[in-house]
Protein backbone atom coordinates (compact mmCIF):
# COMPACT_ATOMS: atom_id res chain seq x y z
CA UNK A 1 0.00 0.00 0.00
CA UNK A 2 0.74 3.63 -0.86
CA UNK A 3 2.49 5.75 2.18
CA UNK A 4 0.21 8.65 1.81
CA UNK A 5 -2.76 6.18 1.68
CA UNK A 6 -1.71 4.49 4.87
CA UNK A 7 -1.24 7.90 6.36
CA UNK A 8 -4.64 9.29 5.37
CA UNK A 9 -6.13 6.41 6.75
CA UNK A 10 -4.30 6.71 9.56
CA UNK A 11 -5.48 10.33 9.94
CA UNK A 12 -9.19 9.54 9.04
CA UNK A 13 -9.16 6.89 12.45
CA UNK A 14 -7.79 9.55 14.45
CA UNK A 15 -10.65 12.21 12.91
CA UNK A 16 -13.31 9.12 13.90
CA UNK A 17 -11.57 8.68 17.09
CA UNK A 18 -12.27 12.79 18.08
CA UNK A 19 -15.77 13.14 16.42
CA UNK A 20 -17.08 10.33 18.81
CA UNK A 21 -15.22 11.69 21.80
CA UNK A 22 -17.08 14.96 21.20
CA UNK A 23 -20.12 13.72 20.31
CA UNK A 24 -20.03 11.88 23.81
CA UNK A 25 -19.45 15.44 25.47
CA UNK A 26 -22.92 16.40 23.75
CA UNK A 27 -25.00 16.59 26.53
CA UNK A 28 -22.67 19.61 28.01
CA UNK A 29 -23.30 21.58 25.07
CA UNK A 30 -26.30 24.97 25.43
CA UNK A 31 -27.90 22.55 22.71
CA UNK A 32 -27.34 18.69 22.73
CA UNK A 33 -29.36 18.29 19.87
CA UNK A 34 -27.65 20.12 17.68
CA UNK A 35 -24.57 19.13 18.96
CA UNK A 36 -25.50 15.47 18.18
CA UNK A 37 -26.65 16.29 14.66
CA UNK A 38 -23.20 17.85 13.69
CA UNK A 39 -21.13 15.06 14.93
CA UNK A 40 -23.79 12.53 12.79
CA UNK A 41 -23.41 15.01 9.95
CA UNK A 42 -19.49 14.75 10.87
CA UNK A 43 -19.02 11.16 10.72
CA UNK A 44 -20.43 10.48 7.62
CA UNK A 45 -18.93 12.80 5.75
CA UNK A 46 -15.67 11.04 7.08
CA UNK A 47 -16.84 7.81 6.47
CA UNK A 48 -18.01 8.68 2.80
CA UNK A 49 -14.05 10.24 2.59
CA UNK A 50 -12.66 7.30 3.55
CA UNK A 51 -14.81 4.82 0.78
CA UNK A 52 -14.00 7.50 -1.90
CA UNK A 53 -9.35 7.08 -0.51
CA UNK A 54 -9.89 2.96 -0.87
CA UNK A 55 -11.89 3.45 -3.79
CA UNK A 56 -8.71 6.00 -5.16
CA UNK A 57 -6.18 3.28 -4.25
CA UNK A 58 -8.25 0.13 -5.13
CA UNK A 59 -8.32 -0.85 -1.58
CA UNK A 60 -11.55 -3.53 -0.80
CA UNK A 61 -14.45 -2.40 1.55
Amino acid sequence: MDEVFVRAMEFVKLLKQWVLEAKTRCHETESPEECCEAAEQLIKLIEKFERLMKLRWGVKI
